[in-house]
C-alpha cells in the first residue's frame, strides 16, 4: 500500500516555503494553467490574503528509495468573515479560471482520497465551500462529487468561448462568416482613412513600459464599463496593485501579452493576455469611447488573434462569459461550473439564499422594464 502524508499550511511562511514544491508539481501536470502558478498565487496572497486564512492542502508520497515528494496541493483559503467560506486561493476579487487543484500525473485517486479527508477536517472551520470555474473533468470536480457522498453539489454552468487556432490568419478568416469578414474590414478601412499613418499597434515589452501602458489599460476598461453603469474590473486600488505585480511578473516568464492601439501617439485601446502552454488567455480590455465608430477594440483583438496565431498558439482563450462580442470570433465552447457545498443546516440555507438572491437580481432589469411600461 502506497504510503501518503497530508499537511495542511496555514501560515504564510509556511505558503512561502512551498515555492519550488509548488513550481515542481505544476511543471510535473498534463493539464496546466497559469491561473495555478505560484506567480497567480503568491501575488494574489501579497494583496487579498489579510482577508482569509489559509488552508493549502499538502500531499506526499514516497519513491522506492524513500524520497518524499509531493504529489498533489489544493490551494485553498477561509474567508476570515462569518458564515465562513472555504474558496480556492487566488480567485476571490480577480476571477480566475478552469481552477483545479495540482496533481502529478498517475495520482489521481491517491489525491482526491487525501485532499477529502483533510476537507473533512476543517470542517469545523467553514459553512460553505465556493468553487468557481472549475471543468467537470477536474480533480477539484470528483473531490466536490466525493465530499456530497452521493449527493450532488449546487452547481452553475458557465460558458468559456474559444479558438481553436489555424496555422494561418487566412484559414481563421475563412472559417467566420461572410458578415463578420466584412464588418472587420470595413472597420479596417474607415480607421485608416481616417487617421492613416498615424495608426499603430504594438506589444509592450519593455519593464519602463510596463507600468504606463497597465494604467492605461485600467483607465480604459472602466471607462467602457462606467458608461453602461458597471463597476468594472479594476475599480479597487488593490485589483490594480494585484495586476500590476502580476503583469511584471509574467512579463519576466514571457507569459504577458499586453498589445495597444495607437492613433497619433495616443493609447486608444488596450488589451491584456497571458500566454501560457499552448495558449493565449484573453483576460480584459478597454478602449477610448472618443474612438468608439471605428471599433478600436475588434481591430485590436484582431491584431492579438493574429500574433497568437504567427506564434503557433493552438488556443485562444476567452475565459469565463458569455459576452456576445466573444461570439462573433467563434462557435467553440468550454462549460466550466461554479460549485457551492453546504457544511451542515447553516450552509444549505446559505447556499438557498444566495441562489435566491441571485435569481432576484438576473431578473431585476425585467422587473424595472415592466414597471416603467405599466407607469408609462
Amino acid at each position: 500500500m502506497m504510503k501518503i502524508q497530508t499537511k495542511v499550511v496555514d501560515t504564510e511562511a509556511g505558503l512561502q516555503a512551498l515555492e519550488n514544491e509548488w513550481n515542481e508539481l505544476e511543471s510535473s501536470m498534463l493539464q496546466r494553467s497559469v491561473f495555478l502558478t505560484w506567480e497567480w498565487a503568491e501575488s494574489w496572497w501579497r494583496v487579498f490574503g489579510y482577508r482569509y486564512q489559509l488552508a493549502v492542502i499538502v500531499v506526499y508520497t514516497y519513491t522506492g528509495n524513500g524520497t518524499k515528494i509531493i504529489v498533489g496541493l489544493a490551494p485553498f483559503v477561509i474567508t476570515s468573515n462569518r458564515p465562513s467560506r472555504l474558496m480556492f486561493l487566488g480567485n476571490p476579487d480577480v476571477a480566475s479560471d478552469h481552477l483545479d487543484i495540482l496533481v502529478r500525473q498517475g495520482y489521481d485517486q491517491l489525491v482526491v482520497e487525501a485532499v477529502c479527508k483533510k476537507i473533512a477536517i476543517l470542517s469545523g472551520k467553514w459553512s460553505t465551500a465556493q468553487f468557481d470555474s472549475v471543468g467537470t473533468e477536474s480533480a477539484l470536480h470528483t473531490v466536490c462529487e466525493s465530499i456530497v457522498k452521493g449527493g450532488h453539489p449546487y452547481c452553475r454552468e458557465i460558458n468559456a468561448p474559444y479558438i481553436k487556432l489555424p496555422s494561418t490568419w487566412d484559414a481563421f478568416t475563412s472559417q467566420r462568416s461572410r458578415n463578420f469578414r466584412y464588418t472587420l474590414s470595413r472597420h479596417r478601412r474607415k480607421l485608416y482613412a481616417a487617421f492613416d499613418e498615424q495608426v499603430k499597434f504594438r506589444q509592450v515589452v519593455k519593464y519602463d513600459d510596463l507600468y504606463p501602458a497597465m494604467n492605461t489599460l485600467f483607465s480604459l476598461h472602466q471607462e467602457v464599463k462606467q458608461s453602461v453603469g458597471l463597476r468594472g474590473a479594476f475599480a479597487t486600488q488593490e485589483k490594480r496593485y494585484f495586476h500590476n505585480l502580476l503583469a511584471r511578473r509574467l512579463l519576466a516568464l514571457d507569459r504577458l501579452l499586453l498589445c495597444e492601439l495607437l492613433i497619433a501617439d495616443e493609447v486608444v485601446a488596450s488589451i491584456y493576455c497571458f500566454r501560457f502552454q499552448n495558449r493565449v488567455s484573453f483576460y480584459q480590455t478597454g478602449y477610448s469611447l472618443r474612438f468608439a465608430q471605428y471599433r478600436p477594440g475588434q481591430q485590436l483583438m484582431a491584431y492579438t488573434v493574429l500574433i497568437a496565431i504567427e506564434k503557433g498558439y493552438e488556443i485562444f482563450d476567452f475565459l469565463r462569459g458569455d459576452e456576445d462580442y466573444k461570439r462573433h470570433w467563434t462557435d467553440e465552447n468550454k462549460i466550466n461550473q461554479n460549485i457551492r457545498l453546504a457544511n451542515g443546516i447553516w450552509g444549505s440555507l446559505q447556499i438557498e439564499a444566495d441562489r435566491i438572491a441571485r435569481g432576484i437580481s438576473h431578473r431585476l432589469p425585467f422587473i424595472k422594464s415592466a414597471i416603467r411600461r405599466l407607469v408609462h
